[in-house]
């Protein structure tokens, strides 16, 4: 009973001591004569070091026809504000407050420079996933969720073996680098979750490695205010391939097939050999349009036109190749007796030539094709 009687008495004592700090930082942000909210918290000339951590918990939405990502992120900023030293409880180190305290608190104004819309994410009314620790030395904490979309630039010339580049750029919005400078501390960057979930539907790429995050420092400028500080995370991003084998290359190679197949029909069955090819030609269109459809119009070659010239080209071919057996036939129905033995061979020469140049040539082209697109894949 006595024992329980102790920490009774022991937790009541912390609860006034938090108490007590609450109302005597709450005091400080009340009166105007102590506290600006709108003056930044820095000595002298100095710039104030707003230090910076990134804990990441979802990159994925992937969308190269928008060319964005969504991303979520825990963001958590560190700096002093001196006109929060108190000297009445210095055996606390730190207390939570309630988010509502950031209206009569100065915060740092940091945005993503690449965010796809701009969001007060240090909103209390906006954002209910805040927490604020102050400590008795003036030392800040906040910590807040950012769920949002980003800008990335993507380079499709290797599509659809392509490897990105994305960025996550923060950058210090309302203060140039002679009143704050942003920093990465407690190792910067971190990954809360594993972000290699390849059974996710939505995730066409995965990061290479999730420790290897790129942090760099930089300053953005503007003429008319100067430079401020910026802090920018990049992500190495590889396409999972699967789905485009499934959907265009296995149908793609088909279609090259079937169209191999022609030469091996009687030269005799026009029909039957015209239906077929004009058949694989609408097709061959039709997965084109298909493939296009989800892929963003850019003004360089891209490697999907290649292999779709590429196959496109063999499948005119063999058309062609029907034509000249076609004509050579007809040259000879039409011919002197004496040359009929002569043009009847060239059909079938041409017939024999084309069946084994044709899958030679399509598969030496594509070696060469997987060659210079595959080879960083």
């Amino acid at each position: 009973m006595i024992f329980w009687s102790i920490i009774y008495i022991v937790i009541e004592i912390i609860n006034v001591a938090f108490a007590t700090e609450t109302d005597s930082v709450r005091a400080i942000l009340e009166d105007p004569t102590r506290y600006n909210k709108m003056r930044i918290p820095k000595s002298g000339r100095d710039p104030l070091s707003i230090g910076v951590n990134i804990g990441i918990s979802h990159v994925g939405d992937i969308n190269i026809v928008t060319m964005t990502y969504s991303i979520a992120f825990y963001l958590r900023i560190f700096w002093q504000d001196a006109r929060l030293i108190s000297t009445e409880l210095n055996d606390i180190q730190s207390t939570s407050y309630n988010p509502e305290i950031l209206k009569s608190l100065w915060i740092p104004s940091i945005q993503i420079k690449n965010a796809l819309q701009s969001q007060p994410f240090l909103n209390p009314e906006t954002n209910d996933n805040i927490m604020l620790i102050i400590s008795h030395q003036g030392e800040i904490s906040l910590s807040v969720k950012v769920d949002t979309k980003v800008r990335c630039l993507f380079d499709l010339t290797d599509y659809p073996f392509d490897t990105q580049n994305c960025k996550l750029i923060l950058e210090s919005h309302s203060y140039n680098e002679s009143d704050a400078k942003l920093y990465f501390t407690n190792g910067g960057v971190e990954v809360i979750q594993e972000l290699n979930n390849e059974n996710v539907p939505s995730n066409e790429y995965k990061l290479i490695t999730t420790s290897d995050l790129h942090t760099t420092y930089g300053t953005g400028n503007y003429e008319m205010f100067g430079n401020y500080s910026l802090l920018t995370v990049e992500f190495k991003l590889v396409r999972l391939f699967t789905s485009q084998l499934v959907t265009v290359f296995l149908p793609l190679n088909s279609i090259i097939l079937l169209s191999y197949l022609t030469f091996w029909i009687d030269r005799k069955a026009l029909a039957a050999r015209s239906a077929f090819g004009i058949n694989i030609t609408l097709t061959m269109m039709t997965l084109i349009v298909n493939t296009y459809h989800d892929v963003p119009k850019v003004p360089y070659l891209r490697s999907i036109d290649v292999v779709f010239t590429i196959s496109m080209g063999f499948m005119m071919g063999s058309l062609i190749e029907f034509a000249v057996v076609i004509n050579l036939e007809k040259n000879y129905a039409k011919g002197i007796q004496s040359h009929r033995k002569k043009m009847v061979n060239s059909a079938i020469v041409v017939e024999k030539i084309a069946r084994i140049l044709y899958p030679v040539a399509y598969s030496v082209s594509m070696i060469i094709y997987y060659s210079i697109y595959v080879k960083t894949y």
